[in-house]
């Protein structure tokens, strides 16, 4: 794992420290939020600030927040912007020019590269201690959830508002990680891949993961949820709800997700299911 990160943290840009900071992205956000000082954040986009999309929304209260806009930023005088590989490309490509230092982060896709994005950030905000801090405790809970994974996983699979479901990738990493077999792998379904009511019915998991996205909104993705086939299915499988906002973006948050999940393993392993 240590060599895995050395070689990401090589690949990524490093910085000199920054004071002042904006965020433009809302994975950005939330690795502002866990390790800068607070005097050293100017803004935040407004997702990092909601509940819905941030898992770290509590800590951006009284914060300034930014859409993506030119005009937002320049006034507040940043010495460093960042942003994701496809954050505001305009905003991104202005500030540039006018000689902003912006850091670009691509999208984790794997844990390793998670703690290699802390300690970038880290870097950058002169928070070099903070983020290995971070490091070694996502360290201790990884190694702590493989430990504790049954020996046999438990069949599960993800199923997202419109049917969509989690083939390889990250969440597939947290699955494997806490003791569960991830059927949509078998099926041959991606990061994104669609599930049918009656594919699900029929691959009967142990573990149902149903992550939770504004249930209260009114939608025909969310209606799926409600199918009265599913309603029944449910109340014999473990079901874990995960927050969407803590598998929405690369952040420590996932963890938390990852021990629920090995939870639901050790349930399923404990359980009979039909």
């Amino acid at each position: 794992m240590a060599v895995a990160l050395s070689a990401l943290l090589a690949g990524l840009p490093q910085a000199i420290a920054a004071e002042r900071v904006v965020s433009l992205n809302l994975c950005t956000d939330q690795l502002l939020l866990l390790l800068a000082d607070r005097e050293q954040i100017l803004s935040i986009s407004w997702l990092g600030a909601d509940p819905e999309e941030s898992a770290y929304a509590h800590l951006a209260e009284g914060l300034a927040v930014n859409y993506g806009q030119v005009e937002q930023i320049l006034p507040l005088a940043p010495d460093l912007v960042l942003a994701g590989s496809y954050t505001a490309p305009f905003t991104v490509a202005l500030l540039e020019r006018l000689g902003l230092r912006v850091l670009r982060l691509p999208p984790a896709t794997s844990l390793d590269m998670l703690e290699a994005h802390i300690m970038t950030v880290a870097a950058a905000l002169d928070q070099g201690p903070r983020g290995d801090a971070l490091v070694a405790e996502l360290q201790v809970r990884r190694a702590a959830i493989a430990a504790a994974a049954p020996v046999t996983p438990a069949p599960a699979l993800v199923l997202r508002a419109g049917g969509f479901t989690s083939g390889e990738g990250l969440t597939h990493e947290l699955m494997t990680l806490a003791g569960l077999d991830n059927i949509a792998t078998r099926l041959g379904l991606d990061r994104w891949g669609s599930l049918s009511v009656e594919t699900l019915l029929r691959t009967r998991p142990d573990v149902l993961i149903i992550p939770q996205y504004r249930r209260d909104a009114p939608s025909l993705a969310n209606s799926l949820l409600a199918h009265p086939a599913l309603a029944g299915f449910a109340d014999t499988r473990t079901v874990v709800e995960p927050r969407s906002a803590q598998l929405g973006c690369e952040t420590p948050a996932l963890l938390e997700v990852a021990e629920a999940f090995g939870e639901a393993a050790r349930a399923a392993q404990r359980e009979h299911r039909p």
